[in-house]
């Protein structure tokens, strides 16, 4: 399954986990979070099967940096470019990626858990 594999991904890079440590969970913060965290979600899955009937998926992940400070959220959303643009790879539980490409989401500060949030959408091209 591809979270499984992205998560270990993630998990794994060492610039990432200078900036946030094991601190990454699916879809939202727990209370009172320790930051900076990520936080990952799907937000859109299709099949393409081609003429040979070889199935492509294309599924859209939305990444999250939470940090208490603009620059830590910005120094995650950079780390997490320098990993993922352009990635091409096996995961660690057999995804095939040939491609991903970005969208950088708003930045922005969330009022209710005094957090800064830089937001980016990855579209991932796997078998």
């Amino acid at each position: 399954m591809l979270v499984e594999g992205l998560y270990s991904l993630l998990a794994g890079s060492p610039e990432l986990a200078a900036i946030v440590g094991s601190r990454i969970t699916p879809v939202v913060l727990p209370m009172n979070p320790a930051v900076p965290a990520i936080t990952f979600a799907q937000i859109s899955s299709r099949t393409l099967v081609t003429f040979n009937r070889a199935e492509i998926s294309v599924d859209q992940i939305e990444i999250n940096v939470w940090a208490s400070s603009y620059h830590d959220a910005a120094c995650g959303k950079q780390a997490l470019h320098a990993l993922l643009d352009m990635y091409q790879g096996t995961l660690s539980e057999g995804t095939v990626v040939m491609y991903t490409s970005s969208t950088d989401g708003e930045d922005d500060f969330e009022k209710d858990s005094l957090l800064y949030r830089c937001r980016t959408t990855y579209t991932f091209v796997h078998r």
